[in-house]
């Protein structure tokens, strides 16, 4: 097709496009100036007899995929940070004494020996298991430091004991508790008439008191039934009242 051709094709192309794009009784379109027309079928325009939107406005097409690109590929990763599914309910943290829930406890004591002088320092780790509701298992480890007449001294020892609560409230609650544990110290406990090793039946009475995000306030008081297993059959009664922190493992 001839240039001539080509250039009339283009003038009555542009002149019904502008016609459509009027509304009713508004103005009608300039007509595109014929240098403006020379123009666009310049160079290899002007022998392909093509022309681009670019080369008509001046300005440069976006494809609309380019605003997808830039939204994140993996929308899972926005929600990295969130505690439970979106999707799906989240689930409040168990009630206090909800069967299978398992907390640490860290308890240091103060004791007693009932009619003497000696005194008893200690430290008290325990892991918790609820296998029931409101009752747990307690394995429990003591380091204890024994102030007594004569050489003061070191135990430390295993117990295991049961507890259950009771007046169960969301902040608070009172429990009882008793078990069974042993301790060994370097020297004899008491000094002379003692033994290292030693048979230690126990039972508590307390309260617990909810802090914040799980952790717990616990408290009492401990009896324990001191009875010699080495050379000495040597027994006696000692009070340790307690206080310490309760914090949710999960």
């Amino acid at each position: 097709m001839a240039i001539g051709s080509r250039r009339a094709c283009y003038e009555w192309l542009l002149a019904a496009v502008g016609i459509l794009a009027c509304e009713p009784g508004s103005a009608q379109p300039e007509p595109i100036p014929a240098t403006k027309i020379d123009t666009l079928l310049s160079g290899t325009e002007r022998a392909s007899g093509s022309r681009s939107y670019e080369a008509l406005t001046g300005q440069t097409l976006t494809e609309s995929s380019t605003a997808q690109t830039s939204l994140p590929t993996d929308t899972t990763s926005a929600f990295d940070t969130l505690t439970c599914n979106p999707l799906q309910q989240c689930k409040p943290a168990p009630k206090f004494g909800t069967p299978g829930t398992t907390h640490v406890v860290f308890v240091p004591l103060v004791g007693k020996a009932i009619g003497t002088s000696e005194w008893f320092y200690i430290l008290n780790v325990e892991v918790d298991h609820f296998f029931l509701k409101n009752t747990c298992v307690n394995l429990h480890l003591q380091g204890i430091y024994y102030d007594q007449p004569g050489p003061p001294t070191v135990g430390y020892g295993p117990a295991l004991t049961l507890r259950r609560y009771f007046f169960v409230r969301p902040k608070g609650n009172v429990f009882l508790a008793g078990g069974v544990g042993l301790t060994y110290s370097d020297n004899p406990v008491p000094d002379v008439v003692g033994s290292k090793l030693n048979f230690t039946p126990r039972a508590a009475v307390g309260f617990s008191q909810e802090l914040f995000g799980g952790t717990r306030l616990i408290g009492g008081l401990r009896v324990i039934h001191s009875q010699g297993l080495g050379r000495s059959d040597f027994s006696r009664t000692i009070l340790q009242p307690f206080l310490g922190l309760s914090i949710v493992l999960y």
